[in-house]
């Protein structure tokens, strides 16, 4: 699209149906000011007709009339050379005709050139003349295309002095609110080292009440225990005694040997043949055996049995010892005292 200086797009007009109802009429005008200048320069003429041609690009009138002499001749050299017979007194004659047409359009407003733009020039032929429109068209259509080139760059340095005071706006006001963030910051800072100072000092009240009722929850709850306690002792008291392990396996040896040929392992032997083994090899190192110089070797059978009543004389006593442990520290956990009622309160 083409636009003018102003950097409106230029309208293309090809006919005259495309002018503008203010353009026609002042046209219109001028066309009627022309026609009657011709008139006036040729009183003599017969006139046919006068057509004034608005379907072409350029308005124009078409005017026919019969060149009549003074004395009712017809001779068109005559009365378009004043009279004169001569080749320059007919040139002199057709410029003075247009130069009083010229100066008539201008006293209509129209600015009407007074050059001599054909004076020694020789005559375009049809061809010649189109191409030099199409030359003067193509240096027009050049120069609109630079005017609008021109208005381009200046509609984009608009834009961009528009867009680059936005910018300056906008970091003034970044860097307003920056400064209001930061005074914003500094005294959330300096409020939250107050509040913080106000509530270590409540904390600390706040933590003593809470360290007193939790230690008396605590009595409470270790008072609760210590009467669980000697109620269970009393149920305890009240029950026959279990008997010890040695005495579960005096009565009923059995047992024991029973359990492990019944507990099986992966390569398909029991416990009790585990047992076994590890025994005779313990029976096989304790055959070296003496007394003086006669050497004793117990059967293993026999070496078995003594074994066996060893350990289990020694896990009875090991049980015992344990329930003792156990007997000395439910009494010691029992006993008051681990607490200080008088500061507890309890």
């Amino acid at each position: 699209m083409l636009l003018d200086g102003g950097g409106e797009p230029v309208r293309k007009v090809r006919t005259c149906a495309d002018m503008s109802p203010e353009k026609i009429a002042e046209i219109n005008d001028l066309l009627d000011a022309a026609i009657a200048e011709v008139k006036r320069q040729h009183p003599d003429f017969e006139w046919l007709y006068v057509a004034k041609h608005w379907d072409e690009v350029h308005p124009h009138v078409q005017m026919a009339g019969v060149p009549m002499t003074a004395d009712g001749r017809i001779n068109f050299k005559e009365v378009m050379s004043d009279g004169t017979t001569t080749k320059g007194g007919a040139q002199a004659a057709y410029r003075r005709r247009h130069d009083e047409m010229r100066m008539m359009l201008q006293g209509e407003g129209y600015d009407a050139t007074m050059e001599r733009i054909d004076d020694g020039k020789r005559h375009l032929g049809l061809a010649a003349h189109k191409r030099e429109q199409e030359r003067i068209a193509k240096q027009a259509i050049q120069a609109v295309k630079v005017r609008t080139r021109e208005t381009t760059v200046r509609v984009q340095e608009k834009t961009l002095t528009a867009l680059a005071d936005d910018l300056r706006a906008r970091e003034l006001e970044v860097n307003a609110r920056g400064a209001e963030a930061a005074q914003a910051l500094t005294a959330a800072r300096v409020e939250a080292a107050r509040i913080k100072a106000l509530a270590v000092a409540d904390g600390r009240q706040e933590g003593r009440k809470e360290m007193e009722a939790a230690v008396a929850a605590a009595w409470a709850v270790e008072r609760e225990l210590v009467a669980e306690r000697a109620r269970l002792q009393q149920l305890a008291a009240q029950r026959p005694p279990l008997p010890t392990v040695e005495q579960l396996l005096q009565r009923d040896p059995a047992r024991m040997a029973s359990w492990m040929k019944k507990f099986t392992v992966k390569d398909g032997s029991t416990l009790y043949d585990m047992y076994e083994k590890a025994q005779r090899a313990e029976h096989a190192k304790r055959s070296d055996w003496k007394v003086g110089a006669a050497q004793i070797k117990d059967p293993y059978d026999e070496w078995l049995a003594k074994a066996e009543a060893v350990t289990v004389g020694d896990a009875g006593k090991q049980h015992q010892r344990r329930l003792e442990q156990i007997s000395a520290r439910a009494a010691e956990i029992g006993q008051p005292g681990r607490y200080d009622e008088a500061q507890y309160g309890g």
